[in-house]
C-alpha cells in the first residue's frame, strides 16, 4: 500500500471504507471481504481466515510462498501432518476464497499474493500519519484520522479465533497493539488541543488497566485531570493511586515526586504542554533518520539523570544501560533523549527505537528490517533525500542503496 500523501487523502479513504466503496479485506473483527459494491463476503471457516491472515502480513501483491502458508497449515493443525494433505488444503483454501470474491488472491508460480488492501495495511499507514500530524502540531486533524481509524475495529482481530501458528498469533497481537498505540495517539492529541478530556480520561484508565506502571500514563492523567477540573482534583486522583499501589506492597516513587512537586509549586497547566520540535532552515543540519514513537510530556524528566545520560553516550564506545524497578521513568528518559538527538540532529545519523516488549527476539536482522521499514516511511529509500544510505531487503539479502 502506498502511504497516503496527505491527512486529507487519509480521512477520504477512511470515508469510503465506511460507506462501502472500497474493495478491501477486514480482519480488525470476524473476517469479511468487502467487494466495493456494498456487498460483503463473510468467511467462518478457519482455513480461509488462516490463508489470508498470512497474505495480509505482507504489503499489498507481495509474493508469498506455497512453503511458508503450508508451515502455516501445518502448526494449526496441531498435530503431524502430511505435507501433501496440507498442500492440497491450501488449493481448497484459494479455490474457495476466489470463488465468492473472484480474483482476490492471485498466483504467480508457486507463491500467492494478495491483491486487494487489507484494513490491516490502512491501521499501519494512518498511525504514522497520525503520527506526524501530531509533530507538526495538528491535533485536531490528527484526531480525525484517530477516531476514523479506531472505528475501523469491529472485534476481536481475526475473529477471536485461538490460532496456534505463532506467525498468526503474533498477528493478532500486533493488532491489539496497533489499538493501544492509537489510543496513546488519541490521548496525546486530546492534550495537546486541550478537548475532550473526559475521553482522554477515559482512554487513560484502559491504557492503566494493561499496564499500570507505565509511567507516562499517569503523566497524562495528571495533566488531563489538571487542565479539566484543576489542581486539587489532579492532586487528589494521585493520591489515591499511590494508596491503591501501597495496599498492593508497591511503591512508585515517580507518583510521589510528581504529587510533592505540585503540591509545593503553583504550577499553571499551560507548563504541560509538549513544546513543538526546534526547526531547522533546510540544509543547514543533516536529517536524523529515527522511528520513534510519539512525544511525551517533558516536564518530569530529572535534569540529573538526563546529564548523566549525555555524558556517557560520548564515551568512546558507549554501551549504556539505564535500569530500575517498573515505574521508575526509564522509558521516558530514553525516549526524551532520543527526541533530544534528532532536534539537535548532531553526532548521529540514525535513532532506531526496537522494543523487547514486542516478544521477538532483538537480532542483527530485525533491526535492519525496522531501519528499512523507517527508510521506506521517511521516502529514503526512494531516494528523496541526499548523502544518506539506506538500506533494502532484497529477497533475503542485504545492500546498500
Amino acid at each position: 500500500m502506498m502511504e497516503p500523501e496527505t491527512a486529507s487523502d487519509v480521512v477520504l479513504s477512511l470515508g469510503a471504507l465506511e460507506r462501502g466503496d472500497m474493495e478491501i479485506l477486514r480482519l480488525l473483527g470476524p473476517v469479511v471481504i468487502d467487494l466495493g459494491n456494498g456487498k460483503q463476503v463473510r468467511y467462518r471457516g478457519a482455513l480461509e481466515a488462516q490463508i489470508l491472515a498470512v497474505l495480509a502480513r505482507e504489503p499489498q501483491r507481495t509474493l508469498v510462498t506455497a512453503d511458508v502458508l503450508i508451515e502455516v497449515l501445518i502448526e494449526e493443525s496441531g498435530k503431524h501432518r502430511d505435507p501433501r494433505k496440507a498442500r492440497q488444503s491450501l488449493h481448497t483454501g484459494v479455490h474457495r476464497i476466489n470463488q465468492k470474491a473472484p480474483g482476490v488472491i492471485g498466483s504467480v508460480g508457486s507463491s500467492y499474493q494478495l491483491r486487494i488492501n487489507s484494513d490491516y495495511e490502512v491501521v499501519k499507514a494512518n498511525r504514522h500519519a497520525a503520527a506526524s500530524l501530531l509533530e507538526n502540531e495538528n491535533p485536531l486533524k490528527a484526531l480525525e484520522v484517530i477516531d476514523k481509524t479506531l472505528e475501523l475495529w469491529r472485534g476481536s482481530p481475526l475473529g477471536g479465533v485461538p490460532f496456534k501458528a505463532p506467525v498468526l498469533r503474533e498477528m493478532v497481537e500486533q493488532i491489539d497493539r496497533l489499538q493501544d498505540e492509537f489510543r496513546e495517539l488519541r490521548v496525546q492529541a486530546f492534550l495537546k488541543a486541550r478537548t475532550r478530556l473526559t475521553e482522554a480520561l477515559d482512554d487513560i484508565d484502559i491504557l492503566l488497566g494493561s499496564d499500570p506502571f507505565q509511567d507516562r500514563f499517569h503523566e497524562w492523567r495528571f495533566y488531563a485531570m489538571l487542565n479539566h477540573r484543576g489542581k486539587q482534583p489532579a492532586l487528589e486522583v494521585l493520591a489515591r493511586s499511590l494508596d491503591q499501589y501501597r495496599e498492593d506492597g508497591m511503591e512508585l516513587d515517580f507518583l510521589e515526586d510528581l504529587r510533592d512537586r505540585f503540591d509545593r509549586e503553583d504550577v499553571a497547566p499551560a507548563s504541560l504542554v509538549a513544546t513543538a520540535p526546534e526547526e531547522h532552515p533546510a540544509g543547514s543540519r543533516r536529517h536524523c533518520l529515527n522511528n520513534l514513537p510519539g512525544a511525551t510530556y517533558s516536564e518530569f524528566i530529572s535534569t540529573a539523570e538526563l546529564d548523566r545520560l549525555k555524558s556517557a553516550i560520548k564515551q568512546q564506545r558507549p554501551i549504556v544501560a539505564v535500569i530500575a524497578i517498573g515505574g521508575r521513568g526509564k522509558r521516558t528518559l530514553v525516549h526524551y533523549f532520543c527526541r533530544e538527538i534528532i532536534k539537535t540532529r548532531d553526532h548521529f545519523d540514525v535513532v532506531l527505537w526496537i522494543s523487547a516488549k514486542e516478544g521477538r527476539p532483538t537480532t542483527l536482522m530485525s533491526v535492519l528490517d525496522q531501519l528499512a521499514i523507517t527508510a521506506e516511511q521517511t521516502h529514503l529509500a526512494r531516494g528523496e533525500e541526499e548523502g544518506l544510505f539506506a538500506v533494502r531487503r532484497e529477497t533475503g539479502s542485504w545492500r546498500r542503496a
